[in-house]
């Protein structure tokens, strides 16, 4: 029978005791592992005890105890260990417990700071791991359990939220098991279990056979109550809603096979993209596998208006995932800004590499409006501005659909409402959409089928037009508008040709005037004479501004706001002149709207004739295709 064998003192990088041979009062000093080139800080010292004995093959520990700042390591019970090296491990029973304390993480990080440094983790952890059995039929058990944990994405965008952590863990019969691990936070929820074979022994590893772990199964539930810690994402401006996935894994680790489904619950998503309105009342239902995501619905509203998602995205075996996605909806809001507004019936498929997914289909206008109003007041006076390089780009997508490619077509029945201060009328869009997301190209043809433009002194009505988006330049729309008006017997005809930033506008008129009597003309409502009336031209626009600022102090630029009195009422003065040389006036109140048929108008008219009587009546205007 041995005597006891009893240690006790603190230990540094530096091997030895204090005051011992070995130690800095006692001779040279031996550099430890922990020993860093450079000079650098030491690792906190480390209080260590040790009373224990050995009889026969038993090793009997009655204390092993480490402490060091915030770290507190202890250990007990009897291993049977024989002193001979080619055969350590002795026959008999195994009873050993090792338990770590409560540990700040800041503490082992700096006692780890000597072998290199470790992620930053806040909170604290502590651990326990029991032996038994004997050495052929080894049975291990522990816990870790950690408080508070807390670390942060690699960018450093969105801060985590502190969570805790409860796992337990076994060795026995040939198989490891996690038996439980739970994190909990105010983010998320994780749920999991796990076995694997793992049939080998201690005295295996200690005669260095290879480990040959069998197969995998295992199960893991994850709970998203919050989404909107994600907001702090790139392009996500706003994010609500809840999310679950559940996962379950199987087979050998070099062919592990998994599965899954994942859920999400009343969510919203705003990306930061000007004017596109946010997902709302988001329902997923999916599955996932090693090769492919499923989603077996996604539906939810754009603009209170319902839309659906179907398809999958498969990534195995291809460089970046691939799209195979439907998507459908019914007067979707898909534009929405001040004073204007856009809604359509989409759709689409979107298939291919996500790096060059391509959408395909159709949309068609349902409901489009702009309202905004032109600020004549704060128009910038001075020469023209020169044409823009990049030409006229209608909308831009941000990322992550910047890099969607596009090949649909945009088609409208009842055309996309234009109203305000200056021009009245209706546009329909036959074209084709193509480019990207970040720059998207139009092609096709919009047609004006009816338009009235209010000028500062006449009213230009439109006759039937288009704008061209040409292909060879589809960035610099050319114009083909055609219009009018009828003043002082005159009748004039205007014709605008061109690129939107560079038009040519000729006129001519019956009886014939120069175009130069006919600019005047139309720009200030006088007929041609010898001498302009130019208290009279400046009176047109003076109260052309005025009723304009009027209009805009009183009225605002609401896509919802209904048609107002004033936009149903039309006034014309001095289309004609009366025998006694007055102007003639014509107006007309809209009554009703599809009074008899689809395509109808029935109007309330009054009017002061070349004769200069007055007379009133009820006229129905009646449209064809």
């Amino acid at each position: 029978r041995r005597p006891p064998l009893g240690a006790g003192g603190r230990a540094g990088r530096a091997g030895g005791g204090r005051g011992g041979p070995g130690g800095p009062r006692g001779g040279p000093r031996a550099g430890g592992a922990g020993e860093r080139a450079g000079g650098a800080d030491p690792a906190p010292p480390i209080r260590l005890t040790l009373r224990a004995r050995q009889a026969g093959d038993l090793l009997e520990v009655q204390e092993l105890r480490a402490e060091a700042e915030g770290a507190t390591l202890s250990a007990a019970g009897r291993l049977p260990l024989s002193l001979d090296p080619a055969r350590l491990l002795a026959p008999g029973p195994v009873d050993f417990r090792v338990d770590l304390g409560r540990m700040q993480l800041a503490a082992a990080a700096a006692l780890a700071a000597p072998f290199g440094a470790l992620p930053t983790i806040e909170g604290s952890v502590s651990a326990g791991l029991s032996l038994s059995g004997a050495w052929d039929r080894l049975r291990v058990d522990g816990e870790i359990h950690g408080f508070g944990l807390r670390t942060e994405l690699p960018t450093g965008e969105v801060p985590l939220e502190t969570a805790d952590l409860d796992a337990v863990f076994s060795w026995a019969d040939g198989a490891a098991v996690l038996e439980k691990l739970e994190v909990r936070s105010e983010l998320a929820q994780v749920d999991a279990q796990a076995s694997l074979a793992l049939a080998t022994s201690l005295q295996d590893l200690l005669d260095g056979l290879p480990i040959v772990p069998g197969p995998l199964t295992g199960a893991a539930e994850v709970r998203v109550p919050d989404l909107s810690w994600i907001t702090g994402l790139p392009n996500i401006q706003r994010a609500e809603g809840g999310a679950q996935a559940s996962i379950s894994l199987e087979g050998p680790l070099d062919q592990l096979d998994f599965r899954g489904e994942v859920q999400l619950t009343d969510a919203t998503l705003r990306l930061a993209t000007p004017g596109l309105a946010a997902f709302t009342a988001l329902e997923l239902r999916g599955r996932f596998d090693k090769e492919l995501i499923t989603i077996d619905s996604l539906a939810g509203e754009l603009g209170a208006e319902p839309f659906e998602v179907t398809g999958s995205v498969r990534y195995a075996g291809v460089e970046e995932p691939v799209l195979d996605l439907a998507f459908r909806g019914k007067d979707l809001l898909l534009y929405r800004a001040q004073g204007v507004k856009l809604r359509a019936n989409a759709d689409l498929r979107i298939t291919g590499p996500l790096s060059q997914a391509v959408a395909q289909g159709k949309v068609k206008v349902t409901d489009g409006k702009l309202v905004k109003k032109i600020d004549f007041l704060r128009i910038p006076i001075g020469a023209p501005a020169p044409p823009r390089p990049g030409g006229l780009q209608l909308f831009s997508l941000a990322p992550p659909l910047d890099q969607l490619r596009f090949d649909v077509e945009v088609t409208s029945k009842d055309g996309f409402l234009l109203r305000n201060n200056v021009a009245r009328g209706r546009l329909r869009p036959e074209l084709k959409l193509t480019g990207t997301g970040e720059v998207p190209v139009v092609l096709g043809e919009v047609y004006l089928d009816s338009m009235v433009m209010d000028l500062p002194a006449t009213r230009l009505v439109l006759q039937p037009s288009v704008v061209r988006f040409l292909p060879n330049d589809p960035f610099r729309p050319r114009l083909s508008l055609r219009g009018g008006m009828r003043r002082y017997g005159y009748d004039v005809e205007m014709l605008v040709t061109g690129p939107y930033d560079q038009p040519e506008v000729l006129f001519s008129s019956v009886p014939p005037l120069t175009q130069e009597e006919l600019i005047l003309f139309v720009s200030t409502g006088q007929p041609p004479a010898e001498r302009v009336d130019a208290g009279g031209a400046m009176s047109s626009v003076a109260i052309y501004l005025a009723r304009d600022f009027l209009a805009t102090f009183f009225g605002d630029e609401s896509t919802e706001a209904e048609e107002s009195v004033l936009d149903r009422l039309e006034v014309y003065t001095g289309r004609d002149t009366t025998r006694q040389g007055e102007d003639t006036i014509e107006g007309r109140f809209r009554l009703f709207n599809q009074f008899l048929f689809d395509d109808d108008s029935l109007y309330l008219e009054s009017e002061k004739d070349s004769y200069g009587d007055f007379n009133i009546g009820i006229k129905l205007l009646i449209r064809y295709p």
